[in-house]
């Protein structure tokens, strides 16, 4: 079975350079968005991982959406796996994934 090609190109970093968030009005249902995971380990500090946008409830702040990406420093968390993750934690978004 051919691997999704979201799932064989990502970046971890262990000490990533700062980010502007997105402007939050282009995160709609249906996009695709990557995003900041904190993996809650020292030496790799947090991975992106990509997910489809399935809903924004906007008076929390969050999206919901299913992850894109089999995590490789996340644990509890598999490709297919839905998710929530801040608004905030959201560093692109992609019209055409």
């Amino acid at each position: 079975m051919d691997t999704p090609a979201a799932d064989k190109v990502r970046f971890v970093c262990s000490g990533c350079e700062p980010y502007a968030p997105v402007d939050e009005r282009q995160i709609e249902v249906g996009a695709i968005v990557k995003a900041i995971f904190r993996t809650g380990r020292e030496d790799v500090a947090a991975e992106r991982m990509w997910l489809e946008v399935k809903d924004v409830d906007r008076s929390r702040k969050e999206v919901i959406g299913v992850l894109l990406n089999s995590p490789l420093f996340v644990a509890g968390l598999r490709y297919g796996s839905t998710v929530r993750v801040p608004l905030s934690s959201i560093i692109e978004v992609s019209r055409n994934g």
